[in-house]
């Protein structure tokens, strides 16, 4: 943080936050406006790329389309090959994936 272009304002400063309701209160109301759209317990199959939009599947059958999909799984589960995922990754990332 110190020293990240644009940050100078607060390097000095002193932003120590106690909230009673603990530190995951605003994280929670933060992600309040996200609930309908997060689906607990669904297991994804497979990931892939249609033309311009991304491709997810579950065990369950739906298939989710959107511009974009992040992931956020540990490398072994990649490794493991519990996803299939068809996508186009930099040869690094690739090998990465492999080693």
């Amino acid at each position: 943080m110190w020293g990240y272009p644009g940050n100078t304002p607060y390097i000095y400063g002193d932003f120590l936050v106690v909230d009673q309701r603990g530190f995951s209160f605003w994280i929670q109301e933060m992600a309040t406006p996200f609930e309908s759209s997060v689906l607990m317990n669904e297991r994804v199959t497979r990931v892939s790329y249609g033309g311009d939009k991304a491709i997810v599947r579950t065990d369950s059958g739906l298939e989710i389309t959107g511009d974009y999909v992040i992931c956020t799984l540990p490398l072994g589960v990649l490794q493991a090959e519990l996803l299939s995922l068809i996508l186009h990754l930099l040869k690094t990332n690739s090998m990465a994936l492999t080693e």
